[in-house]
């Protein structure tokens, strides 16, 4: 699994990432088969679902051209993750579960299939919940988040704004309430980018005030983020965007 990633991190041949992440799978199944442990056992997790992304990026990536194959990658690792689920019924198990089952939504949007893609995708946000609810970790609420705010874009795809906007202002509050704890500015960029988020959708209602206040609102938390740290080029780029949704 590092080996692999060390050759993505490098921009190596996409043919030399696949090499060694299969090389790395074919350790961590060995050491998984003799020493069946939770810590091994999620280590060829990870690296099953690694492979399926490695594999996706050699040709396309996560496109309409995606192999087939990733899905045998993700089915692997699904079995794994729902064993240790049951094993553990930790924290990182549960994230883990939520993973896999958003990287078969994936694969199933990115072959038109919506209906599959929305299964998964649920069951990802199920798992997610799961997580948040046992420990009430940032991590899972931020995991959670994320998989609502994916749910909220498909929704609008959809034209479906009712259930868009209910999604997102769930994926708003997670992160409201993650800031107040942490106070970090990814968390802060997050509610940021929430806010715009939210604006569109009134602006898609005819809710000008609305949209305008939420906007108001992005460009404050941008302004903040780089009064913060004004030697981040991305906060920045963020800001300038925003003021220019503005006007």
């Amino acid at each position: 699994m590092d080996l692999g990633r060390i050759c993505s991190n490098l921009i190596l041949p996409q043919n030399d990432s696949l090499k060694y992440a299969r090389q790395s799978l074919a350790i961590l199944e060995d050491l998984a088969e003799k020493e069946p442990t939770y810590h091994n056992l999620r280590n060829l997790a990870v690296c099953c679902n690694f492979n399926g992304d490695t594999l996706a990026n050699t040709s396309l990536g996560w496109n309409e051209g995606v192999s087939p194959d990733v899905l045998q990658f993700c089915q692997r690792a699904l079995e794994i993750s729902q064993k240790l689920v049951c094993r553990s019924n930790s924290l990182e198990a549960w994230l883990d579960l939520a993973h896999t089952l958003d990287r078969f939504s994936r694969y199933y949007g990115l072959k038109g299939d919506r209906k599959q893609e929305k299964e998964f995708l649920s069951q990802a946000a199920d798992a997610a919940r799961k997580a948040a609810e046992r420990s009430g970790s940032a991590l899972a609420r931020r995991a959670l988040a994320s998989y609502l705010a994916r749910f909220g874009q498909l929704y609008e795809e959809e034209e479906d704004m009712g259930n868009a906007k209910s999604c997102c202002q769930e994926s708003f509050a997670l992160h409201q309430m993650i800031y107040e704890e942490t106070r970090s500015l990814e968390d802060l960029m997050a509610l940021a980018s929430d806010h715009q988020i939210l604006s569109r959708q009134d602006e898609a209602a005819f809710d000008y005030d609305g949209a305008k206040q939420h906007k108001q609102r992005s460009i404050e938390l941008c302004e903040e983020a780089v009064a913060r740290e004004p030697s981040v080029p991305a906060y920045q780029n963020h800001l300038a965007r925003y003021c220019t949704n503005m006007a």
